[in-house]
């Protein structure tokens, strides 16, 4: 019912109804249920412009997932948490979020095959956090020492001659 609620627009009425939600999975032990509500309940408040309540419920979500070792809600709660600290500007909590987003896309996973559009997906996500952590750096770099620039440019071509050499 609260995702029709959702859906309809009435988000507020879809949050009290994913609570309630939360708390028969809970008094039911039906963890299933319990990780679709948390899921839901942080997309919701993400919906509704509540950041710091979204997070709570992701977090809430990857811990659980965690105990329960369903690597795939773990992977989608990580993925939820980088996407929203990196809309507060919460970078390095982003990439560390994403980082793990990753590495759970794309480590082997028994029986199930690998998706490659999820993988790619986060690999670019990845890629965008961690390059706009380091932006400002990068930039007072370029403007302030141009000297540090070529150190490190002429560095970085030395090691990867150095890796072509050794494969």
């Amino acid at each position: 019912m609260g995702h029709i609620h959702e859906r309809l627009g009435d988000i507020v009425k879809a949050i009290e109804l994913l609570n309630e939600f939360l708390e028969m999975c809970n008094e039911s032990g039906n963890e299933d249920k319990k990780l679709e509500a948390l899921r839901e309940l942080g997309e919701a408040h993400s919906k509704n412009g509540n950041s710091h309540a979204a997070i709570k419920h992701f977090e809430d979500l990857r811990k659980f997932a965690q105990e329960k070792k369903n690597r795939k809600a773990q992977a989608n709660a990580h993925l939820k948490l980088g996407l929203l600290h990196y809309q507060q500007g919460m970078t390095r909590k982003s990439v560390d979020a994403l980082r793990k987003h990753f590495g759970l896309a794309k480590d082997d996973q028994g029986d199930e095959p690998k998706e490659q559009k999820l993988i790619d997906a986060a690999r670019v996500n990845l890629g965008i956090a961690s390059a706009n952590t380091n932006i400002e750096t990068y930039k007072a770099l370029v403007l302030n020492d141009l000297h540090g620039l070529l150190d490190w440019k002429i560095k970085r071509q030395i090691k990867k001659n150095w890796n072509q050499l050794d494969a």
